[in-house]
């Protein structure tokens, strides 16, 4: 049997370009959604062609809802959790995986042999697609207002005097 032929060129596999962003960024809004509804990682590895996720998630709620609405709720989880870390105080910039996943240094030997990637300009490509400041990972207002989210992105209101 000939091995399987990849998906996408190896030369551009690691490339922060439109394709590998708009999948990232679908994949994170997926990953979101279907953690909400309790489905198991494992599972959804099968894809949704396999998993019917979405009906299960309508049957459940009683909801008629559009895989597309789903992906919205997927998205609006993200960027609360975005919002969350950084009022916490978590700079954007130092969530990162650990060097040697990206590359630095290459691997000698491997199917990823001589590759890496630059990991910031991943981060800048992926905050933009999203909706988030590319420079800083914070949300926009833009994208706050188009997620309905504007009430949570107040400061917290101190508590009142007596």
């Amino acid at each position: 049997m000939p091995p399987a032929r990849p998906l996408y060129a190896r030369s551009v596999r690691y490339e922060p370009n439109g394709d590998n962003i708009t999948s990232s960024v679908a994949v994170s809004n997926f990953t979101q959604f279907y953690n909400s509804v309790g489905a198991c990682y494992m599972g959804m590895l099968l894809g949704v062609d396999r998993v019917p996720i979405f009906e299960w998630a309508n049957a459940t709620t009683g909801w008629e809802l559009s895989p597309a609405e789903y992906m919205r709720a997927g998205h609006r989880i993200q960027t609360l959790r975005q919002m969350f870390n950084v009022r916490q105080g978590i700079d954007p910039h130092s969530l990162k995986i650990s060097p040697r996943l990206t590359g630095s240094p290459p691997m000698q030997a491997g199917p990823n042999k001589g590759y890496s990637f630059d990991l910031d300009a991943f981060m800048q490509a992926y905050w933009e697609e999203i909706g988030w400041h590319p420079g800083t990972g914070i949300p926009t207002p833009e994208t706050i207002n188009m997620l309905e989210l504007p009430a949570v992105a107040q400061p917290a209101s101190q508590e009142p005097t007596p």
